[in-house]
């Protein structure tokens, strides 16, 4: 792999994470947790944390929507199957997450569900 490589697809991953919010996402689950577990029966932190999760899921979405499969073969070789893996289709997130990415090479890729 080339430096030109490698320096374009941490470039688009960077971007992408910018565009979709992930990291804000991120911060704003643990915010809300942090929250949640201060004041457990507070119904407010509760909405806070369900809002989160929501935004947090339909970034991790958009995030598979938007890795083609030449780009996945790049992250791949990064070492980013330990971070991304293909969806199962016809499955649900729970029962997949027991199965691994032999599929790797797929065209649509998720963040790790646990």
């Amino acid at each position: 792999m080339t430096a030109e490589k490698l320096y374009s697809i941490l470039k688009f991953l960077d971007e992408l994470d910018k565009k979709l919010g992930l990291q804000t996402s991120l911060e704003a689950v643990r915010d809300a947790l942090i929250n949640l577990v201060s004041s457990p029966a507070h119904p407010p932190h509760q909405s806070a944390l369900a809002t989160a999760l929501d935004s947090l899921s339909a970034a991790a979405t958009r995030l598979g929507e938007a890795i083609t499969p030449s780009q996945a073969t790049v992250i791949k070789e990064l070492g980013g199957r330990r971070v991304f893996r293909p969806p199962h289709r016809g499955q649900s997130k729970r029962s997949r997450t027991d199965e691994r990415d032999d599929a790797f090479g797929t065209e649509r890729f998720c963040p790790e569900a646990r």
